[in-house]
This record gives structure tokens, C-alpha cells and sequence, in this order.
């Protein structure tokens, strides 16, 4: 959703275009309009449910998609229809799930998930830098990584962390670290545990102008 216009994004799956996921824009009176080329279809398969194709971008309001035609990254400028790749094409390598900085939209959270290995697949969480269609290892290690966000000031950030063969809601970890420019520092673990019999699924989010994460229905406050 843009905040300041109240425009907001969905994703519409189409059988009559072969299944291609189109993304509509709705305004504030509920009339949508076509704003991802047709070439394009807004798709992942990261962690093969897929999912969490898009995200807009705060400061300038451009739209993060994963294109899964071309396995590409691409930021789209919904009024000139011009897509833009900002990481380099790879077939092996899917992303999904993105966070946008909100002051510097350059940097973007994402997943990350590496095939080159297959069948060990490689899941992190990553910065892309999108002025440099460059790619920045934040936090590896893991069999699996979900819910990469920026707090509001964009000073933080946090996501999920599981192992196999848990599930994320049997058994997962929240992290939140200090955001530099591309890279992470000071990780501190927050909540959860990796073992089989866990607490249900923590889904990290940042409280609006807050220093405070909200982990399902508890919140709790940050280390500033």
C-alpha cells in the first residue's frame, strides 16, 4: 500500500493468461487498473509455497516484484510501466519476501534461495542494493529464513530463523540486529527456540514509529 496516496497493490492469478499473476492498483474509490507489464508475472517459489511477491517502496513508491518468467528482481515505476532488474538474472537463485528501507530505497530486504547446490538448497536472507544490482549476505547458517523487516526509522531490522524438520510454527527463532548500510550488526536473539516441540510461530513485525516488535498477539521492546 502507498501511504500517502492510499493506493494500494493485489496480486490477481489469471487461468485466461496461463496463469500469469498480474498486479492491479486500486485507489481510494476501489477502481483498479493494470500496472505490471504483460510480460511480467509476479510469482516466487521460494520454500516452494511461494509467495510474497511484491512490496512498495516507502520513500519513492515503486513497486519490488519477483518475476517469475525471468527469475528476476525488478523495481517498477507503476506510472511509466518501466521495470527496472536489480539483481543479476540467475534461474538457480529465486528471491521473495522483501522489505524496502523506508528513508533509502536503494537497500532491500529479501529472501534469498540458491540452487546452484541442488538438491542442497541454500536459504538466506539478503540486502539488495538495487543501484548496484548487487547482492549482500545478511544472515546465513539456517535452513530457513522468513519475515526479513526494517523498523519504521529504518535503524533495525529483524526476521525468522528455522531448522528441518521443524515447521515454522512448531519451532522457529526471532532476530533483530542493527542496520549499516548493507550490512547487519549487534544480531541479538529475541524470542523462540529450534527444537521440534517449540513455541508457536513467531512472526516478527516493527510497531509504526516505534522501537517495539509485535510477535503475534505479545509485544515486547527492542534493544535501542
Amino acid at each position: 500500500m502507498k501511504e500517502k496516496t492510499g493506493k494500494f497493490y493485489a496480486l490477481e492469478v489469471r487461468p485466461a493468461e496461463e496463469g500469469r499473476a498480474a498486479v492491479v492498483e486500486y485507489d481510494s474509490n476501489g477502481k483498479g487498473r493494470d500496472v505490471l507489464p504483460s510480460k511480467h508475472s509476479a510469482l516466487t517459489h521460494v520454500h516452494e509455497y511461494g509467495g510474497a511477491a511484491i512490496q512498495t517502496s516507502p520513500a519513492d513508491g515503486k513497486l519490488i516484484f519477483a518475476d517469475s518468467i525471468s527469475n528476476t528482481v525488478f523495481s517498477l515505476d507503476v506510472d511509466s510501466d518501466e521495470a527496472t532488474p536489480i539483481v543479476p538474472e540467475d534461474p538457480k537463485v529465486r528471491f521473495a519476501d522483501f522489505s524496502v528501507h523506508p528513508s533509502d530505497p536503494r537497500w532491500i530486504l529479501a529472501i534469498q534461495e540458491d540452487h546452484h547446490t541442488y538438491p542442497d538448497v541454500v536459504n538466506t536472507i539478503v540486502a539488495i542494493d538495487a543501484s548496484e544490482k548487487k547482492v549482500h549476505t545478511i544472515a546465513s547458517g539456517q535452513d530457513f529464513y522468513s519475515h526479513p523487516r526494517f523498523s519504521h526509522d529504518g535503524s533495525k531490522i529483524c526476521w525468522n530463523q528455522w531448522n528441518h524438520p521443524d515447521m515454522p510454527w512448531t519451532g522457529n527463532e526471532l532476530y533483530i540486529a542493527d542496520w549499516d548500510g548493507g550490512k547487519a550488526s549487534n544480531v541479538t536473539y529475541v524470542a523462540g527456540r529450534l527444537t521440534q516441540k517449540a513455541c508457536p510461530s513467531l512472526d516478527g513485525d516493527w510497531m509504526e514509529r516505534s522501537s517495539s516488535l509485535v510477535i503475534g498477539r505479545d509485544t515486547i521492546s527492542c534493544i535501542i
